[in-house]
């Protein structure tokens, strides 16, 4: 008999609250200090005016307190109106003990209609948090830049979810094919959503950001910063999910667009490593939307289990995180 998913959660140890077990923010990894000053230092040295930031695909909001550390106003923006009213929620809460902070204001708007967020030219900083390959990204890019200050900055960061076991061979094969059957689920499930941003998500997705247009009209050219860490010599596939290897997006580098790799322990690369356990990678898995289908991953999650058992001695691995980071400057 399948388990509920309120089952799953009691077995491994977890709050009997399902809706708190499954959230975001718990299996999800947390944006580090370490990109927090790669995106604030790129933005002072090109703009340095901190009026007005848009966090756009916002979720619940995971990225808005960084951003409210550094700005006056913050506009919180989503397509999915449940995603908005999470976030007025959860940033109300975090308001009231932080209110000499940034204020908010929010709005149901795709990312394609950035620019309709606030006044023309008025946007200091534009960030995307693991939402751009949801966008149809060249209206996204164009929206974004006619909403952008001169001198504004665009940020967008991604990365993989399939993670990488560090130093443990035997789990990191187990975890792979988690990952590959994952992929396979999510193109099935893709299949029957005809629309656009089910069809492009995936390899927009494997993409690693460099489907990401920035016409020379609009930023410039010299001073954006496309920014890789951890690829570890894998090149193009670095960002693909396990079996999607054909699903990729094309590549829209520019000639003038400076590149940069780094990789732990290169402090640039600071945060994308943390330590778990067996059941982590049931959390990870229902955070990628898939609570009522963790079933179909259960031989997996049984495999890691076991795996973690027979080559660990306290039932932690390490696991490290591949991440695309764009940052551009509207001209």
């Amino acid at each position: 008999m399948a388990q509920s998913a309120t089952d799953t959660g009691r077995r491994y140890g977890y709050s009997q609250d399902w809706t708190d077990w499954h959230s975001y923010a718990r299996f999800r990894p947390a944006y580090p200090a370490s990109t927090v000053k790669l995106i604030t230092d790129y933005h002072r040295a090109h703009s340095n005016s901190l009026r007005f930031a848009h966090d756009i695909g916002s979720g619940s909001g995971v990225f808005v307190p960084i951003l409210a550390e550094y700005f006056q106003h913050v506009h919180i923006s989503d397509s999915n109106p449940t995603n908005v009213s999470k976030a007025r929620q959860r940033l109300g809460e975090w308001y009231q003990q932080n209110w000499w902070k940034a204020k908010f204001s929010f709005s149901v708007t795709a990312a394609e209609e950035a620019c309709e967020c606030g006044v023309p030219g008025s946007v200091d900083m534009a960030t995307l948090m693991m939402s751009a390959h949801w966008t149809d990204v060249e209206a996204m890019v164009q929206s974004v830049g006619q909403s952008l200050a001169p001198n504004g900055t665009l940020a967008i960061v991604q990365y993989n979810p399939a993670c990488t076991v560090v130093g443990n061979k035997p789990v990191n094969a187990v975890v792979q094919d988690l990952f590959q059957a994952l992929g396979e689920e999510l193109v099935r499930a893709a299949g029957g959503d005809k629309s656009l941003t089910g069809q492009r998500s995936m390899p927009q997705s494997n993409s690693g950001l460099d489907y990401v247009p920035l016409p020379e009209g609009t930023f410039i050219q010299d001073v954006t910063k496309r920014i890789k860490i951890n690829v570890r010599g894998r090149g193009d596939g670095a960002f693909v999910v396990p079996g999607q290897e054909e699903r990729v997006a094309p590549s829209r580098v520019g000639a003038l667009h400076r590149k940069y790799d780094f990789a732990f322990p290169d402090e640039e690369a600071d945060g994308w490593r943390q330590e778990v356990n067996g059941p982590w990678f049931r959390g990870f898995i229902s955070s990628m939307e898939q609570e009522g289908k963790l079933q179909l991953f259960e031989e997996h999650f049984e495999a890691i289990d076991r795996k973690i058992e027979d080559t660990t001695a306290g039932g932690m691995v390490t696991i490290e995180w591949t991440v695309a980071i764009l940052l551009a400057t509207k001209k």
